[in-house]
């Protein structure tokens, strides 16, 4: 039995929606709620994580919020991620009975993922109606969109990676789907959110990793209809529809930020404070 099974894009044809399959990615237009369980339900047969983001463009890629900030860093990324690690680890070691634990280095690049400190991490969750409601929470007044989009990306991947890695084809921006146990006291929101982690090792945008990929395995078995990075796109103008429907879910920003400072978030995007 394949260890992470992906679906195969003929799997959604019963779903109404305009789509496209090409280089390992499937991209499918949903200009309903009910659709887009329906595609959902798919994928949750088989083995992703998710991720929403609020614009289908060029403008956010699937990159880490480090490698967003500085784009064009080239060799000088490894130094720039040290300093900041380094210098968030003596901050840390300032909070009184911090010691005391042992955080390994994603644990600790995680807690500050989760405050808003540049990392080389990418967020993603277990569920993409956790996806969905952060592909939806905030407003597009600041800019313009006609889609927002809910990514599935298979844990496969890497494992293909690495195995094509081992017959002399080279990855150098591989990227990694981060193990760690994150404890709940160390970081609530993670829990809650089902949140997962990846680090792409060069900076890199995942989809340029899974079409390098597609084009140095292209015609082997494992390509033919697999879905290795799923893209799901919903209309900018439904978002009203879709929080209303992940609330009866039970999905919203109570249960997903369950602190002070995520009330606080919140609060400033419903009153556009922000």
């Amino acid at each position: 039995m394949e260890k992470y099974p992906k679906a195969i894009a003929d799997e959604f044809n019963g779903i109404e929606g305009e789509r496209s399959y090409k280089n390992l990615v499937f991209t499918f237009n949903l200009n309903s709620v009910d659709k887009f369980n329906e595609a959902a339900q798919i994928l949750l047969k088989y083995d992703y994580i998710y991720r929403g983001q609020r614009c289908y463009c060029d403008k956010w890629k699937l990159q880490s919020s480090f490698d967003r900030k500085y784009p064009n860093i080239g060799n000088r990324r490894k130094d720039k991620l040290y300093e900041i690690f380094e210098k968030f680890v003596q901050k840390l070691g300032e909070i009184r009975n911090f010691n005391d634990i042992d955080f390994k280095e994603d644990t600790i690049w995680a807690i500050g993922q989760h405050y808003g400190l540049p990392t080389p991490l990418l967020d993603w969750t277990k569920s993409p109606y956790i996806a969905a409601f952060f592909a939806f929470y905030k407003t597009s007044d600041d800019f313009q969109t006609e889609n927002r989009v809910i990514y599935g990306l298979s844990r496969g991947l890497k494992l293909l990676l690495n195995y094509e890695k081992q017959r002399y084809i080279e990855f150098d921006n591989e990227l990694e789907i981060v193990k760690e146990n994150f404890q709940s006291t160390q970081n609530k929101r993670l829990e809650n959110q089902q949140g997962e982690l990846t680090k792409a090792l060069q900076g890199l945008d995942i989809k340029s990793i899974v079409d390098r990929f597609s084009r140095k395995v292209e015609g082997k078995e494992y390509t033919k209809g697999e879905i290795f990075l799923a893209e799901l796109l919903i209309p900018d103008k439904m978002r009203e529809e879709v929080l209303s429907f992940l609330r009866k879910r039970e999905i919203s920003h109570g249960t997903l930020f369950p602190d002070y400072a995520g009330a606080v978030e919140i609060t400033k995007q419903e009153l556009m404070l922000v």
